[in-house]
């Protein structure tokens, strides 16, 4: 009777224990079934959208994209020309400046540009312009009336040297640039054809020739001079018999590391032979020329 007793305890609690096992196996089924499936990347809306799931968001717009201009427009592009640099000048005037200088206003443009109100009020009346960022200001603008760019009058350095402003332009109510009375340097006259040269094979004095010249009769601390006026264009000056009297010199024109020409100088300057490369190439000197009086003869 008792191993009877003991059989039939031992079935009731296994069939508990696979009722058990059941429940628990059905309950894991329900909550799959309930749980969502794996998901797809273009089956979801983008959280902090507002389209339904499985539609694309419409792409937002990219906050670093085309820049637009500003209330006074794009203004005239710097690379056009010098009549839209002043015109990018004029039209920066007249929105004055805070305190009695700002410097270098223009930072990202191939010119520097300092505007002055020496009145202390903002309104801008003369402004410097150093056209190659050389140090030089080539030229110098005032206004009659402080604000206004009316009747603005313009002064030029055709020598680039921060010094002689041997040319001046007033700007004319129909926004032209007319040369002032008289002011504009006179066209030089010829001096007499030289004998060994024909008048076609002759050419005029660049303004750097002019400065070299003057610098060639003043003559040199030395040896050697390098580059004594920081332009766009380079010198270097040479006196070999260590006196300072300079005998020869190179040029490099555009600053890129080639000797564009050299000159030979005789007798303290009276006598200039000048040879030009005109492949830039430091290399080869294929044109020649003798200075005449003030003019630049070709040698045949």
């Amino acid at each position: 009777m008792a191993m009877k007793y003991k059989t039939f305890r031992a079935l009731v609690v296994g069939a508990a224990l696979l009722l058990v096992i059941a429940g628990g196996f059905l309950l894991l089924q329900m909550v799959g079934r309930s749980s969502p499936g794996p998901s797809h990347p273009d089956s979801l809306a983008d959280p902090e959208s507002d389209e339904p799931l499985g539609i694309q968001p419409v792409p937002r717009e990219d906050p670093h994209g085309p820049v637009r201009p500003g209330p006074e427009g794009p203004g005239p592009a710097s690379s056009g020309g010098p009549s839209d640099w002043t015109a990018k000048v004029l039209a920066r005037v007249p929105t004055g400046i805070s305190g009695k200088k700002a410097k270098d206003v223009f930072k990202s443009e191939p010119f520097k540009l300092s505007l002055y109100a020496d009145g202390g009020d903002g309104r801008v009346n003369r402004l410097k312009v150093d056209l190659d960022r050389d140090g030089q200001w080539d030229e110098k603008w005032s206004f009659p009336t402080p604000g206004s760019v009316a009747e603005c009058k313009r002064q030029v350095s055709s020598d680039d040297d921060g010094e002689t402003y041997d040319k001046e332009f007033v700007l004319t109510s129909g926004g032209t640039w007319q040369p002032k009375g008289g002011s504009e340097v006179p066209a030089e006259e010829p001096p007499p054809a030289d004998a060994g040269a024909a008048q076609g094979d002759l050419s005029s004095l660049r303004a750097m020739d002019s400065k070299i010249l003057a610098k060639i009769q003043a003559g040199i601390s030395g040896k050697k001079e390098k580059d004594p006026w920081s332009k766009s264009w380079k010198v270097n000056l040479y006196a070999d018999g260590g006196d300072g009297q300079v005998n020869r010199l190179k040029i490099d024109l555009d600053r890129d590391g080639k000797w564009d020409e050299k000159w030979t100088i005789e007798e303290g300057g009276a006598k200039v032979k000048r040879q030009v490369s005109s492949g830039d190439d430091d290399t080869l000197y294929d044109r020649e020329y003798r200075l005449r009086g003030r003019k630049w003869a070709v040698k045949n």
